[in-house]
This record gives structure tokens, C-alpha cells and sequence, in this order.
């Protein structure tokens, strides 16, 4: 298993739900930090951003919204 970035580990638990979708909540500097630690390291890692457009879409689309939970 591939041990998250600090500041991930630390707020895991901590999501909030908007619209029917979970949050993290990381700093901007934490999110830096989580993408520097991985730098190098061979792993292959992307960061999701949600589109507005999407997350009002996804109210009334099952489908994308099974997409976001496994993203």
C-alpha cells in the first residue's frame, strides 16, 4: 500500500458533503506538498478538481456520479 502525503493522512476523515459530493479539505500549500512528495517517486498520480457544471449534472446522473465516487 502506498502511504498518502501527510497532510492527506491527516484530514482523510475530514470530508464535507456538498451537492452529494465529498470534499477534502486541503490548503492549496498542502495540496503543493502532497504533489512535491510524490515527485520522482515513478507512481503514477492525478489530482481531480470538480467542474460546477459537473457536480449539478451529476444530481440527476447516477452514472457520472458512481465516475466522481471512484475518482
Amino acid at each position: 500500500m502506498i502511504a498518502p502525503c501527510e497532510a492527506a493522512a491527516k484530514n482523510v476523515d475530514d470530508k464535507q458533503v456538498f451537492m452529494d459530493v465529498p470534499y477534502n479539505f486541503l490548503t492549496f500549500h498542502e495540496v503543493v506538498d502532497c504533489i512535491e512528495a510524490e515527485r520522482g517517486t515513478g507512481r503514477f498520480r492525478y489530482v481531480v478538481t470538480p467542474n460546477v457544471d459537473h457536480v449539478v449534472r451529476m444530481r440527476g446522473n447516477v452514472g457520472l456520479k458512481e465516475i466522481y465516487k471512484r475518482s
